[in-house]
């Protein structure tokens, strides 16, 4: 079985678990979403831990995660170290449990899965955060 962590960090964290056997199924069901949910940095630090260090979801084949560019600008719109923290986090975990991590580029998980085709595949989530999480995880099933 494949599982994959997908996050987006930040002061509110989005995190998803797809989980699936053989193709990634078309179109979402109950399997393949496993879980999703928006959560503050400690929270989300906790869910993260128990995700790759205790297999909480079974163990993880890979973990995708936002890779996080500060730029100019950035301190005006989020509290980068709380996405710096997770980060770090989730690099340490993954390096001490084997579990491949995948830093992608927000532009390409958002040009990969809009909003329209997350809803047409059923990957459809309220919270901004858990459906970037979510394209991320789903960008990785690609790579």
């Amino acid at each position: 079985m494949r599982r994959i962590l997908g996050v987006d960090p930040g002061g509110t964290t989005g995190l998803c678990v797809l989980q699936w056997e053989g193709e990634l199924p078309a179109r979402a069901d109950t399997s393949a979403m496993a879980w999703a949910a928006q959560k503050d940095p400690e929270t989300a630090e906790d869910v993260i831990y128990a995700a790759i260090a205790e297999s909480e979801f079974g163990q993880l084949t890979h973990v995708a995660i936002e890779r996080f560019s500060i730029g100019p600008g950035t301190h005006k719109l989020t509290r980068s170290y709380d996405a710096l923290y997770i980060i770090g986090l989730v690099r340490a975990l993954c390096r001490w449990h084997d579990v491949e991590l995948r830093l992608q580029q927000p532009a390409s998980a958002k040009k990969a899965y809009t909003d329209d085709r997350l809803k047409e595949l059923g990957y459809w989530f309220a919270g901004d955060h858990a459906r970037d999480a979510i394209r991320h995880a789903l960008l990785c099933t690609h790579t």
